[in-house]
């Protein structure tokens, strides 16, 4: 037994079995050149544009984390230039503020001084008013002393000049 007759029992047959394998690679040829050769260029454009985006989101992804730090370096400026423009401005509040108190230090030094001239001035004119009121009553109590006190043959006659003197003053 040969081995075609086992094929024949087996219910191979070899003719159509060649005519198979001839369809087979006329549909592969056709297939390789119509089919697959297209869609391995589409196949290589999408993966292109995938790598394309896989590129584009590692730039966008290093583009953001530069962001991120530049959002930070300003924000860490922009704090410390606060806080600068803070200082700066609390040392202003502090000079004015002495400022402030040495000039009111001054003024009331200066309203003191202007106190104690005028309280000097009226004390003074105090004291003459006190002199001349003094006299006036010394000599009025000693003009009724005299008049009252001693009998009339003793008594002094207080000269005219003396009496209109005290009238002026």
């Amino acid at each position: 037994m040969d081995l075609l007759e086992v094929f024949a029992k087996i219910g191979f047959d070899w003719k159509l079995a060649l005519a198979n394998l001839v369809n087979f690679f006329i549909i592969f040829y056709i297939l390789k050149r119509f089919a697959f050769k297209p869609i391995g260029e589409i196949i290589k454009a999408r993966q292109g544009q995938i790598d394309q985006g896989l590129a584009d989101a590692e730039n966008a992804k290093n583009a953001f984390l530069s962001a991120e730090k530049e959002k930070e370096e300003i924000i860490t400026l922009s704090r410390k230039e606060a806080h600068e423009i803070i200082e700066k401005g609390r040392k202003q509040a502090n000079e004015l503020a002495d400022k402030a108190a040495k000039e009111a230090f001054a003024i009331k030094n200066e309203m003191l001084a202007d106190a104690r001239k005028t309280i000097e001035a009226e004390k003074k004119e105090m004291f003459e008013e006190v002199k001349e009121n003094a006299a006036e009553l010394i000599t009025a109590g000693v003009e009724r002393i005299i008049k009252e006190e001693l009998p009339s043959q003793a008594r002094i006659k207080i000269p005219e000049r003396l009496i209109r003197q005290k009238q002026k003053v």
